[in-house]
């Protein structure tokens, strides 16, 4: 079974939440099968008092998740969907067979990490309505989204977190439709970079492709796509992403130009050698 993970977040009423969720189980799992709701949660207020403990804790609890996750998976007796994170506690889902019978097993995994405290239950949900209830919206995968598209850069070297022009795509079906939009995001700063057009696409036909100077981080991401989303929608398109044109660390540059500078340093060293051997000829005695 191919598993698709998204890790989101959202704000309740009550706190901000991060949630992990498999979400491409809406079609691959039948419901009736699994059928019992067991859920872990694991009190992490105040649970760690420095930055080593905190460690320790938080590869104990991803410890707690994989072996639940494991166990379930070799039984085939049931299947981890999800979890979520909040400031005061971490809470673990799953959809079981027979929860009675599943439950123990659980716990006994649990309690071998004595010094959390922690609450396991179990309880009916044919329906699997609290997985309906942590579903992201769209907006919440799109967000989603821009940050792992963020980290992957983080993690490629490249720089974030500073002022870099953002390029943008947004589709419609109209002509007309689109000069409108251009003009308006024009006026609120966007440079026009092209406009194309494609026949073999079924709808929205026409492309529009802007670029704006922004803050690259999370939230001025969320911003400007959220801000284009409006555009699009309001001249009845969509919004198609967003690029870069990376600018990379130093240290990546570096790498990328350090086969230039070995040439370079060797062509000087051979320069170097050549004048040095040719003064020590030019200024030995000559011989008869």
């Amino acid at each position: 079974m191919q598993r698709k993970w998204v890790y989101f977040h959202r704000q309740n009423e009550r706190e901000d939440v991060r949630i992990l969720l498999d979400i491409s189980l809406r079609n691959q799992i039948s419901r009736q099968r699994y059928p019992q709701l067991i859920s872990v949660s694991i009190n992490t207020y105040h649970v760690a008092e420095n930055e080593q403990q905190s460690q320790v804790i938080m590869k104990q609890l991803m410890d707690i998740q994989d072996r639940v996750e494991q166990e379930l998976a070799a039984s085939e007796e049931g299947v981890f969907f999800g979890r979520v994170d909040s400031p005061s506690r971490l809470e673990l889902f799953s959809y079981v067979q027979d929860g009675p019978g599943i439950l123990p097993g659980v716990r006994s995994i649990v309690e071998e990490y004595g010094h959390l405290r922690t609450i396991c239950n179990e309880r009916n949900d044919a329906e699997w309505s609290l997985y309906q209830e942590l579903l992201p919206s769209e907006q919440e995968l799109m967000l989603a989204t821009n940050e792992q598209r963020l980290r992957h850069l983080q993690v490629s070297g490249y720089k974030t977190g500073d002022e870099q022009t953002v390029h943008h795509w947004l589709h419609f079906g109209d002509k007309s439709k689109l000069d409108e939009r251009k003009h308006r995001l024009v006026e609120a700063g966007y440079r026009v970079e092209n406009t194309g057009y494609d026949p073999d696409k079924p709808t929205h036909k026409h492309t529009l492709h802007i670029s704006k100077p922004i803050m690259l981080t999370v939230d001025g991401i969320h911003s400007a796509v959220l801000e284009l989303e409006r555009h699009a929608a309001e001249g009845g398109g969509d919004y198609g992403g967003w690029g870069i044109v990376p600018q990379p660390r130093w240290t990546a540059r570096l790498r990328s130009t350090f086969p230039w500078i070995k040439r370079v340093l060797l062509l000087l060293l051979f320069i170097t050698i050549c004048v040095v051997l040719g003064a020590l000829w030019l200024g030995s005695p000559i011989r008869g």
